[in-house]
Protein backbone atom coordinates (compact mmCIF):
# COMPACT_ATOMS: atom_id res chain seq x y z
CA UNK A 1 0.00 0.00 0.00
CA UNK A 2 1.58 3.09 -0.96
CA UNK A 3 0.47 5.18 2.12
CA UNK A 4 2.34 3.20 3.93
CA UNK A 5 4.98 3.75 2.79
CA UNK A 6 4.24 7.89 2.40
CA UNK A 7 3.49 7.30 6.19
CA UNK A 8 7.17 6.12 6.38
CA UNK A 9 8.34 9.56 4.47
CA UNK A 10 6.63 11.50 6.91
CA UNK A 11 7.94 10.03 9.90
CA UNK A 12 11.47 10.53 8.95
CA UNK A 13 10.89 13.70 8.25
CA UNK A 14 9.44 14.56 11.21
CA UNK A 15 12.33 12.52 13.29
CA UNK A 16 14.79 14.55 11.30
CA UNK A 17 13.26 18.40 11.39
CA UNK A 18 16.92 20.62 11.72
CA UNK A 19 16.51 22.63 15.11
CA UNK A 20 17.74 25.68 13.53
CA UNK A 21 13.41 25.92 11.39
CA UNK A 22 11.08 27.32 13.74
CA UNK A 23 8.82 24.99 16.19
CA UNK A 24 6.09 24.61 13.73
CA UNK A 25 7.59 23.28 10.93
CA UNK A 26 7.82 20.56 13.78
CA UNK A 27 3.93 21.03 14.21
CA UNK A 28 3.30 20.62 10.79
CA UNK A 29 5.19 17.48 10.18
CA UNK A 30 3.78 15.85 13.52
CA UNK A 31 -0.07 16.47 12.11
CA UNK A 32 0.94 15.42 8.70
CA UNK A 33 2.38 12.03 10.50
CA UNK A 34 -0.71 11.47 12.63
CA UNK A 35 -3.11 12.27 10.06
CA UNK A 36 -1.42 9.97 8.12
CA UNK A 37 -1.24 7.25 10.49
CA UNK A 38 -4.95 7.49 11.41
CA UNK A 39 -5.33 6.84 7.26
CA UNK A 40 -2.91 3.93 7.67
CA UNK A 41 -5.04 2.48 10.27
CA UNK A 42 -8.53 2.78 9.25
CA UNK A 43 -7.24 1.44 5.74
CA UNK A 44 -5.24 -1.31 6.99
CA UNK A 45 -8.21 -2.70 9.71
CA UNK A 46 -10.55 -2.61 6.70
CA UNK A 47 -8.98 -3.92 4.10
CA UNK A 48 -8.22 -6.78 6.79
CA UNK A 49 -12.01 -7.42 7.41
CA UNK A 50 -12.81 -7.07 3.95
CA UNK A 51 -10.21 -10.01 2.90
CA UNK A 52 -11.22 -12.18 5.73
CA UNK A 53 -15.01 -11.69 4.08
CA UNK A 54 -14.22 -12.32 0.88
CA UNK A 55 -11.19 -14.29 0.73
CA UNK A 56 -12.23 -16.92 3.96
CA UNK A 57 -10.74 -19.92 1.26
CA UNK A 58 -7.42 -18.43 1.43
CA UNK A 59 -5.28 -18.63 4.28
CA UNK A 60 -2.29 -17.00 2.92
CA UNK A 61 -4.12 -13.69 2.50
CA UNK A 62 -5.79 -14.00 5.68
CA UNK A 63 -2.42 -14.33 7.74
CA UNK A 64 -0.63 -11.66 5.84
CA UNK A 65 -3.59 -9.34 5.92
CA UNK A 66 -4.04 -9.89 10.19
CA UNK A 67 0.01 -9.34 10.09
CA UNK A 68 -0.81 -6.34 8.72
CA UNK A 69 -3.30 -5.10 10.97
CA UNK A 70 -1.55 -6.56 14.14
CA UNK A 71 1.86 -4.65 12.95
CA UNK A 72 -0.48 -1.05 12.62
CA UNK A 73 -1.98 -1.55 15.92
CA UNK A 74 1.43 -2.13 17.53
CA UNK A 75 2.70 1.10 15.39
CA UNK A 76 0.72 3.06 17.42
CA UNK A 77 1.17 1.93 20.83
CA UNK A 78 4.86 2.24 19.74
CA UNK A 79 4.22 5.76 18.61
CA UNK A 80 2.80 6.84 21.92
CA UNK A 81 5.01 4.80 23.99
CA UNK A 82 7.76 7.33 21.61
CA UNK A 83 5.86 10.36 22.38
CA UNK A 84 6.10 9.61 25.57
CA UNK A 85 9.78 8.84 26.02
CA UNK A 86 10.47 11.92 24.28
CA UNK A 87 8.14 14.93 25.38
CA UNK A 88 6.54 13.01 28.61
CA UNK A 89 2.15 12.42 28.78
CA UNK A 90 0.30 14.70 26.98
CA UNK A 91 -1.14 17.88 29.55
CA UNK A 92 -4.46 17.19 27.99
CA UNK A 93 -4.31 13.45 29.20
CA UNK A 94 -2.66 14.03 32.56
CA UNK A 95 -5.71 16.40 33.12
CA UNK A 96 -7.58 13.61 32.27
CA UNK A 97 -6.42 10.34 33.71
CA UNK A 98 -3.73 9.52 36.41
CA UNK A 99 -0.35 9.06 34.62
CA UNK A 100 2.60 7.73 36.46
CA UNK A 101 5.59 9.77 37.22
CA UNK A 102 8.13 9.71 33.94
CA UNK A 103 11.40 12.08 33.54
CA UNK A 104 12.58 12.53 30.09
CA UNK A 105 15.99 11.30 29.76
CA UNK A 106 17.44 12.01 26.32
CA UNK A 107 19.11 9.73 24.55
CA UNK A 108 17.92 6.96 27.88
CA UNK A 109 17.41 3.34 27.23
CA UNK A 110 13.85 3.55 26.74
CA UNK A 111 13.52 6.42 24.32
CA UNK A 112 16.30 4.95 22.25
CA UNK A 113 14.86 1.51 22.10
CA UNK A 114 11.46 2.32 21.80
CA UNK A 115 12.05 4.61 19.24
CA UNK A 116 14.24 1.95 17.12
CA UNK A 117 11.33 -0.35 17.91
CA UNK A 118 8.98 1.75 16.05
CA UNK A 119 11.02 2.53 13.39
CA UNK A 120 11.76 -1.14 12.71
CA UNK A 121 8.02 -1.63 12.87
CA UNK A 122 7.35 0.30 10.28
CA UNK A 123 9.38 -1.02 8.07
CA UNK A 124 7.84 -4.27 8.95
CA UNK A 125 4.53 -2.82 7.96
CA UNK A 126 6.03 -1.91 4.94
CA UNK A 127 7.29 -5.39 3.69
CA UNK A 128 4.27 -7.13 4.70
CA UNK A 129 1.98 -4.78 2.77
CA UNK A 130 4.41 -5.75 -0.23
CA UNK A 131 4.08 -9.27 0.55
CA UNK A 132 0.11 -8.70 1.16
CA UNK A 133 0.12 -7.04 -2.42
CA UNK A 134 1.91 -10.00 -4.12
CA UNK A 135 0.71 -12.86 -2.66
CA UNK A 136 -3.01 -11.25 -3.39
CA UNK A 137 -2.29 -11.03 -6.48
CA UNK A 138 -0.44 -14.43 -7.16
CA UNK A 139 -3.29 -16.16 -5.35
CA UNK A 140 -6.51 -14.21 -6.03
CA UNK A 141 -5.98 -12.59 -9.72
CA UNK A 142 -7.97 -9.90 -10.90
CA UNK A 143 -11.04 -10.36 -11.72
CA UNK A 144 -11.56 -12.15 -8.57
CA UNK A 145 -10.69 -8.73 -6.85
CA UNK A 146 -12.59 -6.37 -8.98
CA UNK A 147 -15.60 -8.67 -9.15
Amino acid sequence: MPVVYVQIVLGAQLRHVPHTVGVGWFAVWLWLHLIAAATVTVLVVGLAMWIRRRFAGQASLRRRAGWLAALVLGQLALGAAVWITNYNWPVWFTDWFWTPKYTVTAYGLWQVTLTTAHVVAGMLGLAASLSLALWSRRLVGKDDIMG
